[in-house]
């Protein structure tokens, strides 16, 4: 990792970053401390350049790896480590048969459902709503255009052919 760049590890200390760099998002201290919670649970810490570049930090590695990235992108990626523990918690509560055990599930689901409402709250401040939007307004035109031309079914078939194609190429952030 090069020298000058500094780890955010500390709500504070992020919370100055976004300050320096004029990033806004309406939040409370506690969803940020979420975000840095899902960054070292998965073995990541964000870091700042002196620049004012946002890093992603591999730190599971050997020589951690960085990528550029936004907190867009931040907030983004810790959404999507929520929709998969909630996902996996929930597949191990069904499958559950000891009440112990179940309860602690419960508990953890629960939390997982709370800490979603408030990454759900900094998800709508990305840039990530507005292009979903804008490619459902993209999909709805070529849709009834399509309609005019081929009919209901067929029109139907593309698009699902489309969004499966869409999907595969990794469009569609979270």
């Amino acid at each position: 990792m090069d020298k000058k760049m500094n780890f955010i590890t500390e709500v504070h200390e992020l919370t100055e970053y976004l300050k320096q760099q004029n990033i806004k998002f309406e939040a409370e201290l506690n969803d940020y401390q979420i975000l840095l919670n899902y960054m070292e649970g998965h073995d990541y810490r964000l870091a700042s350049h002196k620049e004012g570049n946002l890093y992603q930090v591999d730190i599971a590695e050997e020589e951690p790896q960085t990528e550029s990235c936004s907190m867009d992108d931040v907030i983004d990626i810790v959404c999507e480590w929520n929709y998969e523990l909630l996902r996996y918690t929930a597949e191990q509560l069904e499958q559950s048969t000891d009440k112990e055990e179940a309860d602690r599930l419960g508990i953890k689901l629960s939390s997982l459902r709370s800490e979603e409402e408030r990454l759900d709250k900094l998800f709508e401040q990305t840039k990530y709503p507005k292009e979903l939007d804008e490619l459902a307004i993209v999909i709805a035109d070529g849709f009834l255009q399509r309609l005019d031309v081929v009919g209901i079914d067929q029109a139907v078939e593309e698009l699902g052919q489309n969004i499966k194609s869409y999907a595969a190429r990794g469009g569609g952030g979270r």
